[in-house]
């Protein structure tokens, strides 16, 4: 039989296991957006080049903005990271990759966050943009670009053959709006679907512990349920 004490300890083990779970938690990331697979694996070798970047001097380069429309299930909005599929050409060059908040339409809104690295080979590179909470049923707009304008400096960006455009993974409930843009040397945004093929991945993190504490509090729930008719059944054995 269960004293009251008992009980109590009881109940300060389950919100102690729950904290500690909870601190523990590994953070992985679900793939929520994009044309490389539900886990952003799919070779990059079965992609076309397509040329990004500046091929004259000053010029500030080529740039592609692909829209995103969050879901309404919180555990997806959390933005994590972008996977490119992406090439250096001669001489090194830099991919600058943004999250830019919509305005109007066009990928002109508030820099919410950037990631820039130096190519290699070809393959697939990983923008790690910290943690942002996204909105939900809201349109984003991730930007590629050159981070370099001297001449002859561009990489090449690894598209579709198939121009296959980026759509929800995971059951995320994001969407693809249409209206991806190009901006050529600084002139202006202007709407270019025939980059939706640009080869993309986008990454969220859930909320930490969020499936252990749904666990943790099922658990207390039922021991508060069992406590309760086990002092009903007591009290009517005692009457």
């Amino acid at each position: 039989m269960m004293s009251h004490r008992s009980f109590i300890k009881t109940l300060v083990c389950f919100v102690a296991l729950g904290a500690s779970v909870a601190h523990a938690a590994p953070v992985t990331e679900n793939v929520v957006f994009g044309n490389l697979g539900s886990t952003a694996s799919d070779p990059f070798t079965t992609f076309a080049t397509a040329q990004v970047g500046s091929t004259v001097s000053g010029s500030t380069g080529n740039s592609f903005a692909v829209p995103f429309v969050t879901g309404t299930n919180p555990e997806f909005l959390k933005f994590k990271s972008v996977v490119f599929a992406l090439g250096d050409v001669a001489p090194e060059n830099d991919a600058l990759v943004k999250l830019v908040a919509d305005s109007s339409g066009s990928p002109t809104g508030s820099v919410l966050a950037s990631a820039q690295q130096t190519l290699g080979p070809n393959g697939q590179y990983t923008f790690g943009m910290g943690l942002v909470q996204l909105a939900a049923s809201t349109t984003y707009w991730i930007t590629l670009e050159a981070a370099g304008a001297a001449s002859g400096n561009y990489f090449t960006w690894l598209g579709s053959n198939a121009a296959v455009a980026p759509s929800a993974q995971n059951s995320s409930g994001y969407s693809y709006p249409g209206n991806s843009k190009s901006n050529t040397d600084g002139a202006g945004w202007i709407t270019n679907n025939a980059i939706s093929n640009l080869s993309i991945s986008v990454q969220a993190v859930p909320e930490p512990s969020t499936y252990a504490l749904a666990a943790i509090g099922a658990g207390l729930a039922g021991l508060v349920g069992w406590r309760r008719r086990k002092v009903a059944a007591d009290a009517a054995a005692a009457g």
